[in-house]
């Protein structure tokens, strides 16, 4: 590296010391030109610090003559790095070589004449391309008791014979009270010991309710199985297995409940048996028997009606036998494996006594995560249906037939005829499923549309095919960007003359699954599992290790998966923001925070102002272009044409909050590709930043597992919010929203009480229900004729469910205080 004597040497050989009566020669200027760019360099470096940066393997160092500097690396487990511009007292490079599970942290120092290096050993905190890293902790002490812990407060000595420091960590590890056992952390020799956490847990094989014990992984892959989730067999086999479909039976119910009356009392048991399963007519008859399993001779029963196609249930439906007796009903079954009809089943046959006790079950874990429908499937909110259908563009319906099917033929010559449903208004917390299955069709294409009523807006269309046809909407997405709250359906042929037959139509809201059929619904069990697969994965994203430089500056340590390490600032500088609604939903503030203050933007912005350098700048980017594309194609364009002009090379923190709208399969399908792609994208433009994904307001699993997949393989932290989607945490229909620019807008309403000249009152009706909001306004207009305010000024109301659905105010509080959380800020 050039220093100031050598720059002077080729200076004076140069210029005055070449020899008489040469010309400079232009080689040798550039030469001592270079020479004295590299020198100045270097002074720049080591007149700022002794740190210059950080070394890989091919670093060509600065090494100054006269003043001493350093570089700082990392070696990851199992390897030899070779620092090859390094050079050691031996005149060979610097070499550093770690065993399993070892990492290094290594300061490379030079005192002006050779290099030397010092490691430290470090935890194990990523994977990289050719090793393994793991994580570790270090306990400092063990003690028996807590008693041993509490004698022990001035200057305690851990068991590597050093001091214990303020913060360090003990256990409590005593045999004989297991409730003493946890982490406990040093205060000093005023306040003692303070208790952290425990670990006073076992593991066990089976199922129970201590809340001190965990199940294995064996006791939970048996346990939670999807094929059998209950405790007991459903029939007594010593009985039941001389029937020649007890096997089939056995299989075809999953889990099974009786309660009541009807089981009679301890001295006079009632005895009962699932004899007869109508596959046509989905219906299960429960016969009571004798204790041997034959009929009773007035062939008392019971029955329940079952629909859907797969998986089943139904939640403590009230039953009553001939003679009287009352009880309820809960059962699990799978229809795709009962093969025999309708069919009485041979005798003898009994449930098992221990199936009607409280066990552990399928229905066990309904109940518990609250479905309380007595319906076959989770209960659904009918949109509309065969019930709800008009003829149009001369279409005409020519039959009704089954429970939602009918026939409908086109006779409009020069173009497509069919039918329209009513206008519906769905639940905008939930997607709409529509299930069309066609029987037939004569000739031409079939075509269903969606409309939002709003305007008469086409939204989606979809080629329909014989057979079952499904495809869904997002009433929330619609509301917010297509400004769509009422939808119609219109299912057309494109043939004169030709006839459809429709065996099944219905469009529906599934509030704990997006199917009909409840094989998804029961096999993910519940949105609450899901929930907790995301808590879990934003703790094991969140494991970044925070360094306090002499200043008390925090740094959070960052490691590539080619093994480089570097350090970014805890509190950043600049940061990007990309989101949906709920960061630009309001025009320049989340959706529907009741001004730009209340957003988690704002509220996270106004932190890091707060507890970092005061040196803070960022910006908003409207991911929504990402999150719509139905090809890679268009997201890649969102890329390269937006992302790279608004990320900086030099952000350090980028918070994604995008996925919500990921609602179709054909986005979820490029999504698949495209995230990944993005995380990629925003490591290479910004390499030194973290990258935090906020997701789950509105959630969807598959969505969920393509987002943390992508972080997995470039690293980011997993924020999860879904959980905080509560109704208290929500907007709601009347909220005042108050913007800095002015807006107009007009409302139908069913009283309106004028304040001032600036201020109204105005009462109106959503959906049945009214609601009350005084704003102030600039100007007003008033048609009492029909009923409608229009006004201009910096006040709107929130009248659509789909924008109220959006956080309230102290739902984007949540929303940042999650995200700190896990930023670790």
């Amino acid at each position: 590296m050039a220093g100031y004597e050598d720059t002077k040497q080729k200076i004076i050989s140069t210029l005055m010391g070449r020899p008489n009566g040469t010309e400079i020669q232009p080689e040798n200027h550039q030469d001592y030109a270079l020479n004295m760019l590299d020198y100045i360099r270097s002074l720049e470096l080591i007149a700022t610090s002794t740190l210059i940066g950080v070394a890989e393997e091919i670093t060509t160092p600065v090494q100054p003559n006269n003043s001493r500097v350093c570089y700082i690396a990392g070696v990851a487990q199992n390897q030899t790095a070779v620092f090859l511009n390094f050079i050691g007292q031996d005149g060979q490079p610097i070499s550093v070589t770690t065993k399993d599970e070892e990492g290094v942290f290594v300061i490379l120092m030079w005192n002006t004449q050779y290099w030397s290096a010092q490691t430290f050993s470090t935890n194990i905190i990523s994977q990289v391309e050719q090793a393994t890293l793991y994580y570790g902790y270090n306990i400092r002490k063990t003690y028996a008791s807590i008693a041993d812990m509490n004698s022990d407060i001035d200057n305690p000595i851990g068991t590597d014979g050093k001091y214990l420091k303020i913060g360090d960590v003990v256990t409590v590890s005593n045999t004989t009270m297991p409730s003493e056992n946890g982490f406990y952390s040093y205060e000093g020799n005023v306040k003692g010991w303070k208790f952290q956490s425990s670990f006073n847990f076992q593991l066990t094989q089976n199922i129970g309710s201590n809340p001190n014990s965990a199940m294995s992984q064996n006791a939970a892959t048996v346990a939670f199985a999807l094929q059998r989730l209950y405790k007991t067999s459903i029939l007594n086999w010593d009985i039941s297995k001389t029937c020649y479909y007890a096997k089939d039976i056995s299989d075809f119910i999953i889990d099974i409940k009786l309660t009541g009356d009807i089981l009679g009392a301890e001295n006079d048991p009632h005895y009962w048996a699932p004899i007869s399963v109508h596959t046509d007519i989905k219906m299960v008859i429960l016969y009571e028997t004798d204790a041997d399993g034959n009929y009773l001779e007035d062939f008392n029963s019971i029955s329940v009606s079952l629909k859907g196609d797969n998986l089943s249930y139904v939640l403590n439906q009230a039953v009553k036998d001939k003679n009287g007796l009352t009880g309820n009903l809960s059962i699990v079954v799978d229809w795709t494996l009962w093969k025999h009809g309708k069919q009485e089943a041979m005798k003898p046959l009994r449930l098992n006594d221990d199936v009607l006790k409280d066990h552990f079950g399928f229905i066990s874990i309904l109940e518990n995560v609250e479905i309380t429908t007595d319906n076959v499937k989770a209960g659904y909110i009918k949109n509309v249906d065969n019930a709800n259908i008009n003829s149009w563009n001369n279409g005409v319906i020519t039959e009704y037939h089954g429970k939602n099917g009918f026939t409908f033929k086109n006779m409009q010559q020069n173009g497509s005829g069919g039918i329209r449903t009513t206008t519906f208004i769905p639940n905008p917390n939930y997607h709409c499923i529509i299930d069309i299955e066609i029987q037939s069709i004569s000739s031409g294409v079939v075509t269903v549309y969606l409309f939002g009523a709003n305007g008469d807006k086409q939204l989606q269309a979809q080629q329909l095919q014989v057979g079952k046809n499904s495809f869904e909407f997002d009433p929330a997405y619609h509301s917010v960007y297509n400004n769509q709250t009422n939808f119609y359906l219109i299912v057309a042929v494109s043939t004169y003359e030709s006839t459809v037959n429709v065996k099944n139509f219905i469009c529906a809201q599934y509030p704990i699954g997006q199917t009909e059929n409840l094989t998804e619904t029961i096999s993910d069990l519940q949105k609450e599992i899901a929930v907790l697969e995301g808590k879990v994965t934003s703790l094991e994203s969140s494991s970044d290790i925070i360094l306090t430089s002499p200043n008390g500056t925090k740094y959070v340590v960052l490691v590539g998966n080619n093994g480089v390490v570097t350090t970014t600032p805890l509190y950043p500088e600049k940061a990007l923001f990309i989101g949906n609604s709920l960061l630009l939903g309001n025009g320049d503030f989340g959706m529907d925070a009741t001004d730009k203050t209340k957003d988690y933007y704002d509220i996270i912005k106004e932190h890091i102002l707060a507890f970092g350098t005061g040196n803070y700048t960022s910006k908003q980017l409207s991911g929504t272009g990402f999150e719509d594309a139905e090809s890679i194609t268009t997201s890649n364009a969102w890329i390269e044409d937006i992302l790279e002009l608004e990320l900086d090379a030099d952000a350090d923190l980028v918070v994604v909050q995008l996925g919500d709208n990921v609602n179709t399969e054909l986005k979820r399908t490029t999504f698949k590709s495209s995230c990944e792609t993005l995380v990629h994208n925003i490591r290479q433009i910004a390499p030194k930043a973290r990258v935090a994904w906020v997701y789950g307001w509105y959630v969807n699993s598959e969505v969920r597992t393509t987002i943390q997949n992508a972080l997995k393989s470039y690293g980011g932290i997993y924020i999860e919010i879904n959980d905080l989607n509560t109704k208290a945490n929500q907007s709601e229909i009347g909220t005042v929203i108050t913007h800095d620019s002015v807006k107009s807008q007009n409302l139908v309403y069913d009283t309106l009480e004028i304040i001032s000249a600036t201020q109204l009152k105005i009462t109106f009706t959503v959906e049945g229900k009214q609601y009350i909001s005084e704003i102030t306004v600039n100007s007003y207009q008033d048609s009492s004729s029909s009923k409608t305010v229009s006004w201009q000024g910096y006040e709107t109301i929130t009248v659509s469910a789909g924008v109220a659905s959006h956080p309230g105010n102290l739902g984007f509080e949540k929303i940042a205080q999650r995200i700190i959380e896990g930023l670790k800020m």
